[in-house]
């Protein structure tokens, strides 16, 4: 482990036939592994587990690791997974900050996949991508699946998960047009359950929070470009400053053009 990080393997993989891997290589490394379609099958020290879409397995050096998956048992036909093989002094020290489980459910998996989708892009390039590059991906990929462990240990119910996954939901698209129906059909729930378990878990409706988003992200632009006001609204999700005009005084008192004048004075 003398370099400070490498990537050994890094890929998106498609099964549909069976297939069976074992950690028994000649060289020992971290194994990261995220299910991101159908079912497979991990035997580990601690005992034989599924693997559903969402699950994620962390693997250090010496760990027991026996992949099989068999479409007999899938009912979705195939099984595909992100995963990567890494090695380094960086990860030595990283691991040991904390107590990580092997096999963890991620309440919001999409921003692992980008990540993980940028770093495997770099690895194929022909010349094998930017060191820096791809050192810089990997931690930032370490450091997300800190934050996804983090957020699991918070729900408390099938609820409050369901809660954090519409939360996660609404901060990757608040400047986007978002739809009730669109929310319910992501976390697989009626749009008045999705809008009660919201409200539950966090004491806020849906349509708040995603003001709380829009106003934060608006303010930065206030502050920090020289954006018109108009411009402002659109890109911060409000669609019409005449919109934006009216949730930003109902949130902060003022105007948007008040506002922004103060911080020039």
């Amino acid at each position: 482990m003398g370099n400070e990080l490498e990537v050994i393997l890094c890929e998106y993989s498609i099964h549909k036939t069976y297939f069976q891997n074992n950690k028994s290589r000649d060289r020992e490394c971290f194994i990261f592994r995220f299910q991101a379609e159908g079912t497979s099958q991990v035997i580990l020290t601690s005992g034989t587990y599924i693997m559903r879409p969402g699950d994620l397995l962390l693997l250090r050096p010496g760990d027991l690791y026996d992949l099989r998956i068999d479409l007999e048992t899938n009912t979705s036909g195939f099984s595909a997974d992100y995963y990567v093989f890494c090695d380094g002094k960086w990860l030595d020290e990283w691991w040991g900050q904390m107590a990580r489980p092997q096999i963890s459910r991620v309440s919001d998996e999409s921003r692992l996949r980008e990540l993980w989708h940028q770093l495997i892009l770099e690895k194929r390039r022909l010349d094998g991508g930017s060191s820096v590059l791809k050192v810089t991906l990997l931690k930032a990929l370490c450091y997300m699946i800190d934050r996804a462990l983090s957020e699991v240990s918070e729900p408390t119910s099938i609820s409050a998960y369901h809660a954090l996954r519409i939360r996660h939901y609404l901060e990757s698209n608040a400047t986007s047009s978002i739809e009730l129906e669109q929310i319910a059909k992501h976390v697989g729930l009626s749009v008045s359950r999705t809008m009660g378990v919201f409200k539950q878990e966090y004491g806020v409706s849906i349509l708040q929070y995603v003001h709380k988003l829009r106003l934060s992200y608006a303010l930065d632009l206030m502050k920090s470009s020289t954006m018109t006001l108009e411009h402002i609204a659109e890109v911060a999700g409000f669609g019409s400053y005449t919109y934006f005009n009216r949730i930003f005084r109902a949130n902060y008192t003022v105007t948007p053009g008040t506002y922004r004048k103060g911080l020039n004075d």
